[in-house]
This record gives structure tokens, C-alpha cells and sequence, in this order.
């Protein structure tokens, strides 16, 4: 009984190191996360709904490709630059105000993110590094309420070639208090979902200098 209980015992911890080392051999070959399928098929979730976005244990955030057909193109003549955007957002709680499309400004200052505020609502905003699709960006949300809705001014830095590229806007948020149910809860979902993060890095990925 005794010598069939040890080879049980050496059996069991011999499965047991067998399996240790294929689980590791399989993190070790773990194909990489680099775009929004990989990211789901890492075992990741999909959230929002304008693009869907997946999120890492890392922090790094991948969306799922928008298509651009129906976007616009506009050259900004001020900042000698061309990107395509959408004329509107195809949500119904969230809508692009008088500054969208984004405004294109420049920085000459290295681009760094210093991350600071600890909410949107402060009198200076909130700084964040998000990296989307690989691409890192700084962002600043101010929020400011008014006439029973919230504005919500962003700030996406940005590098690009050799220079630091700021792309301003804001959207409005209407107040889902107003609505009756089941309207307030579909408000509620939309705006805690959404996130222009994919919009944006598909904006600035199309963004070209004009040749002089």
C-alpha cells in the first residue's frame, strides 16, 4: 500500500511539472497584441459601441477600424495640413459641437506627457498617456457644464515626423436626467461607453503636412 501511494504521489507531481511547463511554453508563444482582433482573441473584451475598443492588462488600448469612406477631407490653411474626419458622430447622446471638425495646432516644445489632475472637472482638466493602435497620445478633458448638458473640451497631443501636433475639440454630453426610462438608460450607457479615442487616432494617422 505504501510503494503504491509514493508512485501515485511521484505520478501526480510529474503531471503536475508536465503541465507547469506546456502552460509556460504557451505564454512564452502567445502570439502579440497589436491590433484590435489580436487584442480580442488575447481573451480581452470588447466595450463601447463608436468604435468598440479593447484594453490590455498594460493599459494599451486597440479600436476597431472605422471606415473612413464617407469621412470628409478638409485642408486647414492655417496649420498647412489635410486629415479626414467625420462630419458627425453617429451617436445619440454624444454630439460634436461648433469647434469639430478638430482644430490643428502645433508645439515646439519636446513632446512629453506629464499626467496630472485627478479628475476632468478640475479648473485645469485631467492629463492621461493613452497609447491607441501603438500610437501615443496626451490627452487633456476639461469638462464644463451648462444649459442641462456637460462639454467636454479635449486636447490630443501628439508626435508626428518631428513636430508635436495638438488636435482641439469638444463634444457635448445632454444631461440623461432629462430623458424618462428606458431613454435615460440607453443615454447613460452610451455616454459611460463612449471614448473618441479611436476616432481621434484615426484622424491623426490621416493627417499629412502640404507640400509648399
Amino acid at each position: 500500500i505504501v510503494i503504491g501511494v509514493i508512485v501515485v504521489l511521484i505520478i501526480a507531481v510529474i503531471l503536475i511539472v508536465l503541465n507547469s511547463k506546456k502552460s509556460t511554453e504557451k505564454n512564452d508563444t502567445a502570439s502579440p497584441v497589436t491590433d484590435f482582433a489580436s487584442c480580442l482573441a488575447a481573451g480581452n473584451t470588447a466595450v463601447g459601441t463608436y468604435p468598440k475598443t479593447c484594453k490590455t492588462a498594460d493599459g494599451s488600448i486597440f479600436t476597431d477600424k472605422i471606415s473612413m469612406t464617407d469621412w470628409k477631407e478638409i485642408m486647414d490653411s492655417s496649420s498647412e495640413t489635410i486629415f479626414k474626419y467625420p462630419a458627425t458622430l453617429p451617436t445619440s447622446y454624444v454630439h460634436t459641437t461648433g469647434d469639430w471638425p478638430p482644430k490643428v495646432q502645433f508645439s515646439d516644445k519636446a513632446f512629453t506627457c506629464n499626467e496630472t489632475g485627478t479628475s476632468s472637472i478640475d479648473q485645469t482638466g485631467k492629463t492621461e498617456k493613452h497609447i491607441v493602435n501603438g500610437n501615443t497620445y496626451c490627452v487633456t478633458k476639461m469638462d464644463e457644464g451648462a444649459a442641462g448638458s456637460t462639454y467636454s473640451k479635449y486636447t490630443y497631443a501628439f508626435q508626428k515626423e518631428n513636430t508635436v501636433v495638438l488636435l482641439t475639440f469638444s463634444l457635448q454630453f445632454p444631461q440623461c436626467a432629462n430623458y424618462d426610462e428606458p431613454t435615460q438608460t440607453d443615454c447613460r450607457t452610451e455616454q459611460s461607453t463612449f471614448n473618441p479615442d479611436g476616432i481621434i487616432d484615426q484622424i491623426a494617422q490621416s493627417l499629412i503636412y502640404v507640400e509648399k
